[in-house]
């Protein structure tokens, strides 16, 4: 159990860290992502809200590839690191998951013993 909670650790804090560098991305560049009317509609209703908590939508809604397309990496820096967590997140969740069904198999075979 300590593996399988281990790894939806790091694949939530991968998510987070690519959720900071969006932050800093938007900071340098406040045009780097258009977040359409969405954006709009939590300005008018948390008026000073910074808009982190979309940029955490937006990594986890990326690093599972669901892309809704309500925000769009709109400068080329944004698009490659949307790109770039978007692979991260599938090539995980391949080798994550083959880990486990290898660990899972080695433990089931008759005659295997760990050292």
């Amino acid at each position: 159990m300590d593996t399988i909670f281990g790894g939806i650790s790091v694949y939530l804090l991968i998510a987070i860290t690519f959720a900071l560098v969006y932050g800093l991305i938007d900071f340098l560049d406040p045009a780097a992502f258009s977040f359409g009317v969405v954006q709009e509609a939590n300005a008018a209703r948390f008026p000073g809200r910074d808009g982190f908590a979309e940029l955490i939508y937006f990594s986890f809604v990326t690093l599972t590839t669901l892309g809704y397309g309500d925000f769009v990496p709109v400068a080329s820096v944004a698009r490659s690191a949307s790109a770039l967590e978007a692979v991260i997140g599938q090539i995980y969740l391949a080798v994550f998951v083959a880990r486990l069904v290898g660990l899972h198999m080695r433990q089931n075979q008759p005659g295997t013993f760990d050292t």
